[in-house]
């Protein structure tokens, strides 16, 4: 049984398995064809990495959510069962009904035999846990929703510190959006949205 890590964010989703990692934007559209299509999902083809963000707050009934998830296991690894890992913002991961509804979600989709939930951002502790030892340190994680907050102590969560707030990245490109629409009357759609950001110029 293989594991797969697979950080299912508003933005983009990220994944890793022991030998290989990817990341991929979250959205999904209805494929042209069978050549344009990289997943089949209920007997429809869809082109996973394309489209719109879905802000969906509640993941477990979001189809980007589940075509990402799928997309990635498929993508990630041929075997038949797998252990996933994946992981919610703060808040609602700290809704025991909603995290455990989403892991048995996750439990629901093809391969999936095993699952563990954790809370975004603190997955950066296990990268290096001697660093955080003898230090309090507040953690940042900034993602295309929210930016999820929480202090260690000594490697470990304090209680309460933990939260989150929808100021994400996603929600800074709607404010350049809405600034660029009122100040000179024009409608900026997603994908050239990402072209004035990089170069302010392009908008004329």
């Amino acid at each position: 049984m293989e594991n797969i890590c697979i950080n299912n964010g508003y933005f983009a989703t990220k994944v890793k398995t022991a030998n290989k990692e990817f990341i991929f934007e979250s959205k999904v559209t209805k494929a042209l064809d069978k050549y344009e299509a990289n997943l089949i999902l209920d007997g429809y083809k869809y082109k996973v990495g394309v489209g719109s963000n879905d802000l969906e707050l509640d993941k477990t009934v979001s189809f980007t959510q589940k075509a990402c998830i799928s997309y990635a296991i498929n993508k990630a690894t041929r075997d038949n069962e797998v252990r996933v890992m994946s992981a919610l913002p703060i808040n609602s991961y700290s809704n025991v009904t909603a995290r455990e509804q989403y892991k048995e979600w996750i439990l629901s989709l093809n391969h999936v035999k095993e699952c563990e939930v954790y809370p975004e951002g603190a997955a950066a502790t296990l990268c290096d846990l001697s660093w955080y030892k003898n230090k309090l340190v507040c953690l940042m994680d900034v993602g295309g929703l929210t930016i999820n907050c929480m202090i260690f102590d000594n490697g470990n969560l304090v209680p309460g510190t933990a939260f989150s707030c929808q100021l994400g990245a996603i929600m800074l490109e709607n404010r350049f959006r809405m600034a660029l629409q009122q100040s000179e009357l024009v409608n900026v759609p997603d994908y050239q949205l990402k072209y004035l950001i990089d170069n302010p110029q392009c908008q004329n």
